[in-house]
C-alpha cells in the first residue's frame, strides 16, 4: 500500500507502515513547506493504491479493531504507535502504561497525555468515511463510553470457542478409549497374578511391564481430567468475556490450554498401547493354556504395524487379532441384518461430500463381507483416492458406517485397476507400492492376486515377508507372496485349476508376474523386477509399479530382504 501526500511545495511518497510510525514526522514537514508569515493553506490531498487489501485498516485501532471516529479518535504514543482513545483510557484504568505493540513504557496519568493523531483523522477526511469532531479536548480525565467487542474480534472469539469444543470431544474420545483399554490392563493384571507362581521371572518381568502400563494410563488420565477442566473453564471465560481486553486476554490465555491438551492427546496417541506389553501377556496367557492341554508351547508372532489414523482401541484390536490364539470367547454370529451400523451406498461415496469424506479420514467407513464369520476392510482416504483395505476379522465399531464389500469390488473395474502393499522393516512403515494391472491375457492370475491383495477369498498378502532375491545374467527379481510359510516353500492357490498363458509379455523393472512352477502349492507367489538389462518375456504378467520403485530398490539394498514384511494390502476404488 502507497501513499501519496501532496503539498503545495513538496510532494511525500509514503508507505503504510512508515505512515503508522512517522505521523509527527510527517506533520512536521508539512508544516515546514508552509510560510509562517502568509496565509497560506496547505492543501492536502492523499491517494491510496491498494490491490490487496481493500479494508483501509490503518483506520482500525489494533486493539479493539473498531475504526477511529469522533469517540475514538487516534492518539499517537511516543513510541510511535497510534491506537484509539477508548483503548487507551482502558489501559491507563487498569494500571498499565505499555504500549499494546511494542511493549514499551510510558509514563501517563490520563489519555489527553497522548496527543491526537491529526494526519490520521486528516486522512478519514479525505476518504469520506468519519467526520471528525471540531470540538476542542479538555486537558482533564476524558469520560469514555467503551462499546461492544467489535465483528473481527467476535470472529476470533468464536473461532476459538469452535477448536475448544472440537478439543474437548477429541479429549473426550481419547478418555473413552483409555477407560476400555484400562479394563483391558485391569483383567490381564488379574490373570497374570494367579499366573505368576507358576512362571516366577516371566511373569514377574510381564506383571511388571503391565504396572508401568497401568501407571502410565493412570498418570495421562489424571492429566486429562485437569486438562478437560481447563478447557471447560477457558470456554466459559471465552462465553463471558464482554471488552476488548478481556477477550484478548482469554484468546490468549486459551492458546496455552489448547497447545497443552494437543500435546496431550499426541502423548497418548503414540503411547498406546504397550505393544510389547501386550504381546507378552497374551504370549503368557496362550502357554498357560497350552500347558495344561499338551505340556509344551512352540510359538512365533509377527508383530503387527500400525499407521499415524489408528485410534488406541484399534491398535489393541489389531495386535489381539494378531495373536495366534482366541482371546475371548466369541459371541454368536451376527448377521448384516442385525448390525446397528449406518449403511452407505456405492453413490455416496462417489458423490464425494464432506461429510462422507471426513468419515473416511476418520476411518469410519468399512466394507463387510458375510461368511462363516463376519469380516470388515477400511476404507480409506489416500489424497483424493478411496483404498479398500485387506478383510480382518475384527469387531466393528459402534460408530462404523458400513458398505457391502462385493457391492465395491463388482463396481472395480480389473482391466485398469491398482492395488497396494505397504512395506515395514525395522519395526517401521516404510512406504507403499502401487501396481497397476494388466489384465488382457492373464485374467486368472490377475484375479487371484487382487484376491489375496484384499484377503476376499480368506487368505491375504499381510504379515507375509518377502522370501528372497533371486539374480540371472540380466535380470534381478525380489521374490514375496508366500503367505503361509515365508520360506518360498507356501503359497497355495485360492484360485484353482491355474494355467500357464499362451501369450508371453515383454518384462521391465517394475513388472510383476506370478512365480509359479506348475504346482497350485505355491501358485499366488509372485515376482517383481527390479533390474532387466534386455527385452525378455514371461508368460504370467499381472501389472506394472507405478509408484515406490524406489522403496522397492531400497528395500532389496538390505542385507537380508527377508526381514521386509507386507504390513497392509488393498485395492484402490477407481469408480
Amino acid at each position: 500500500m502507497t501513499i501519496s501526500l501532496h503539498t503545495r511545495d513538496k510532494t511525500y511518497h509514503l508507505k503504510d507502515s512508515w505512515f503508522e510510525s512517522n505521523t509527527q514526522f510527517a506533520l512536521a514537514e508539512t508544516a515546514s513547506t508552509t510560510s509562517s508569515s502568509t496565509a497560506i493553506q496547505t492543501v492536502v490531498t492523499f491517494q491510496l493504491f491498494s490491490a490487496r487489501n481493500q479494508d483501509l485498516n490503518l483506520l482500525e485501532c489494533k486493539v479493539c479493531y473498531n475504526r477511529f471516529d469522533d469517540v475514538r479518535r487516534p492518539r499517537t504514543l511516543p513510541c510511535g504507535h497510534t491506537f484509539c482513545t477508548c483503548c487507551l483510557t482502558e489501559t491507563i484504568k487498569v494500571g498499565s502504561s505499555h504500549c499494546p505493540s511494542c511493549r514499551i513504557q510510558h509514563r501517563s496519568s490520563a489519555v489527553t497525555d497522548f496527543p491526537i493523531n491529526f494526519m490520521a483523522e486528516a486522512f478519514m477526511k479525505s476518504l469520506g468515511k468519519v467526520e471528525t469532531s471540531t470540538k476542542r479536548e479538555k486537558r482533564h480525565q476524558v469520560n469514555v463510553t467503551v462499546r461492544g467487542i467489535s465483528r473481527r474480534l467476535k470472529e476470533l472469539k468464536i473461532e476459538q470457542e469452535n477448536i475448544v469444543r472440537t478439543l474437548i470431544g477429541n479429549c473426550l474420545q481419547t478418555k473413552s478409549q483409555m477407560n476400555k483399554y484400562e479394563t483391558y490392563i485391569i483383567i490381564w493384571k488379574e490373570e497374570v497374578n494367579e499366573i505368576i507362581t507358576q512362571f516366577g521371572a516371566m511373569t514377574n518381568e510381564t506383571l511388571k511391564n503391565l504396572e508401568e502400563e497401568h501407571s502410565r494410563l493412570t498418570r495421562l488420565e489424571q492429566e486429562g481430567d485437569e486438562d478437560v477442566k481447563q478447557l471447560e473453564a477457558i470456554l466459559g471465560t471465552l462465553d463471558k468475556a464482554t471488552s476488548s481486553q478481556e477477550a484478548g486476554a482469554a484468546i490468549d490465555e486459551t492458546e496455552n490450554y489448547v497447545a497443552a491438551a494437543q500435546n496431550w492427546n499426541t502423548k497418548c496417541q503414540e503411547c498406546f498401547p504397550s505393544v510389547n506389553t501386550i504381546h507378552t501377556t497374551f504370549k503368557l496367557r496362550e502357554i498357560m493354556k497350552m500347558l495344561e492341554r499338551m505340556g509344551s508351547i512352540t510359538a512365533t508372532d509377527t508383530l503387527p504395524q500400525f499407521d499415524a489414523t489408528s485410534s488406541i482401541q484399534e491398535k489393541v484390536d489389531k495386535i489381539i487379532g494378531n495373536m495366534s490364539f482366541v482371546v475371548h470367547e466369541e459371541p454368536p454370529q451376527q448377521t448384516v441384518e442385525q448390525l446397528p451400523n449406518t449403511r452407505l451406498t456405492i453413490d455416496s461415496l462417489r458423490s464425494g461430500a464432506r461429510s462422507v469424506n471426513t468419515l473416511l479420514r476418520n476411518g469410519q467407513v468399512l466394507a463387510i463381507q458375510e461368511g462363516e464369520e463376519l469380516s470388515s476392510a477400511k476404507i480409506s482416504l489416500a489424497g483424493e483416492k478411496m483404498c479398500l483395505h485387506h478383510l480382518q476379522k475384527i469387531p466393528l465399531p459402534p460408530d462404523a458406517h458400513i458398505v457391502m464389500h462385493s457391492q465395491l469390488m463388482k463396481a472395480i473395474d480389473l482391466s485398469s485397476a491398482t492395488v497396494f502393499l505397504d512395506l515395514a522393516w525395522d519395526g517401521m512403515n516404510k512406504g507403499r507400492l502401487h501396481i497397476r494391472l494388466l489384465s488382457a491375457h492373464s485374467f486368472e492370475w490377475i484375479r487371484q492376486f487382487v484376491a489375496m491383495c484384499t484377503g476376499e477369498w480368506g487368505p491375504s498378502y499381510v504379515n507375509s515377508h518377502f522370501v528372497e532375491l533371486e539374480k540371472g545374467c540380466k535380470w534381478e527379481r525380489v521374490v514375496a507372496g508366500d503367505y503361509e510359510y515365508n520360506n518360498g516353500k507356501g503359497g497355495a492357490a485360492i484360485k484353482r485349476g491355474l494355467v500357464l498363458s499362451d501369450w508371453e509379455g515383454l518384462y521391465s523393472v517394475g513388472t510383476v508376474a506370478a512365480r509359479w512352477w506348475g504346482s497350485d502349492a505355491t501358485a499366488t507367489q509372485f515376482v517383481i523386477y527390479t533390474k532387466a538389462m534386455s527385452e525378455e518375456s514371461h508368460p504370467l504378467i499381472i501389472g506394472n509399479v507405478v509408484s515406490g520403485m524406489p522403496l522397492l530398490k531400497l528395500a532389496v539394498s538390505l542385507s537380508d530382504v527377508t526381514q521386509v514384511l507386507v504390513i497392509d494390502s488393498g485395492i484402490v476404488l477407481s469408480f
